[in-house]
């Protein structure tokens, strides 16, 4: 029996069997690996296997060297095959898998908060995951209406990676309705809540106020603004992620103000997101304008819609999720952040870059790689760890160390 052919299916079946490949696991089977030959068809079909296997989570180092060494058995592989799998609402998120399993974190569930205008609550990617939803508008527990694209595709970014998570979601069609979702939310114990709804006054928008007032989907939004976010404030708890809105307008000038429009209000729990093209840039449609617009975020997805299909979605209503999601993240990291402690790890851990200076107050697009790293970081902290053997046991480097021991402290006890 050939050993190499021994060893090397047991490792690659050890390495897989709890659903993650860690890197330092790779190396030793790619040295196991490179000695197969073309002839040894099982064992390089059991690595493709692995490969297509979207259900085991590998790093994009280790994707990568994984293609390259089947290309060099004879396999012709897209090079964004692994790619496709982190658009899934199940996808296990290698970074924070990884994280999880080095801060020695069993998962707490944690719930998601969804207000939109309704949801496929069918969908197979996370009709397991809902609980406690409720339609105001129609006073029914369904949120599910004929067209459920929006709600649908929010709910699925919010949820990616995060196979425990539970979601909830409102449906609410007036600022009034709005005021009781997000009561509801918080009763169902909502850690974080995404807002992606239009929401603006006849002062801040007159153009789209005009367009929509015998509309019966939006025409009820123009008003109840000082409620919505009085609520927000009675709910201090909560994190809320709110939409900074598609109009290319900068908020906090002109009509674009506080009383005018939801997203042009600053709170220790609330983060404006505007949108990111492909590029990292400002998209040209998004709303922006420091202090009032916290961060920026991708825009792009391929998430879940209605009928249980999946569509293209973007704006800032596919921006305010995703860091609604990282926040989810790092709250199962780091328990114990407070909602004002994980605003401000999201903004002190963003990318800043010039082309953001002064576009949103965190000069920059929300990292989440950098934000989980912190919170796993600042969790290891709140359970006594030194800086020193926190850094240690996350294989973190020396400089990142001190750059993250800065930020815990900067977030405070």
């Amino acid at each position: 029996m050939n050993n190499n052919k021994s060893d090397f299916s047991i490792l690659l079946k050890q390495a897989a069997s709890d659903q993650i490949i860690h890197d330092e696991e790779w190396s030793e089977i790619e040295a196991k690996a490179v000695e197969l030959d073309a002839s040894q068809i099982d064992e390089t079909a059991a690595l493709l296997d692995v490969y297509q296997n979207d259900q085991i989570a590998l790093s994009d180092k280790t994707a990568l060297q994984m293609r390259t060494l089947l290309r060099n058995q004879g396999f012709d592989l897209p090079g964004t095959h692994r790619n496709l799998g982190a658009t899934n609402v199940q996808y296990r998120d290698h970074d924070f898998q990884q994280l999880l399993k080095m801060a020695e974190v069993t998962p707490a569930p944690v719930t998601i908060g969804v207000a939109d205008f309704d949801i496929d609550q069918q969908h197979l990617s996370f009709a397991k995951q809902l609980k406690n939803s409720y339609d105001f508008s129609a006073r029914k527990n369904s949120t599910t209406t004929g067209k459920s694209d929006h709600g649908t595709g929010a709910a699925g970014i919010a949820l990616r990676g995060l196979p425990y998570a539970d979601l909830v979601v409102t449906r609410t069609m007036t600022s009034k309705q709005l005021v009781e979702g997000i009561d509801h939310l918080a009763k169902h114990g909502a850690k974080i809540i995404s807002i992606s709804l239009l929401f603006y006054s006849k002062k801040s928008h007159p153009r789209a106020y005009a367009l929509t007032k015998d509309d019966t989907m939006y025409a009820p939004w123009r008003e109840g603004i000082r409620e919505v976010v009085l609520a927000m404030q009675r709910h201090s708890n909560i994190l809320f992620t709110v939409a900074a809105g598609n109009h290319n307008r900068q908020i906090g000038v002109g009509g674009v103000l506080p009383g005018e429009y939801l997203a042009a209000h600053v709170l220790p729990n609330l983060l404006v997101v505007a949108a990111a093209d492909k590029n990292g840039a400002k998209a040209s449609y998004s709303d922006y304008g420091s202090p009032y617009v916290t961060v920026a975020a991708p825009a792009d997805h391929y998430t879940p819609g209605s009928n249980s299909l999946f569509q293209d979605y973007n704006g800032t209503s596919g921006a305010t999720p995703y860091v609604a999601n990282i926040a989810a993240k790092c709250v199962v990291l780091s328990p114990d952040l407070s909602e004002t402690q994980l605003r401000n790890l999201l903004v002190l851990t963003s990318d800043p870059s010039e082309q953001w200076k002064g576009l949103v107050w965190a000069d920059g697009t929300v990292s989440k790689y950098r934000a989980m790293r912190v919170a796993a970081f600042t969790g290891l902290l709140r359970r006594g760890r030194s800086p020193e053997e926190a850094a240690k046991q996350l294989h973190f480097s020396k400089t990142e160390r001190d750059e993250f021991a800065q930020i815990a402290n900067r977030l405070g006890p």
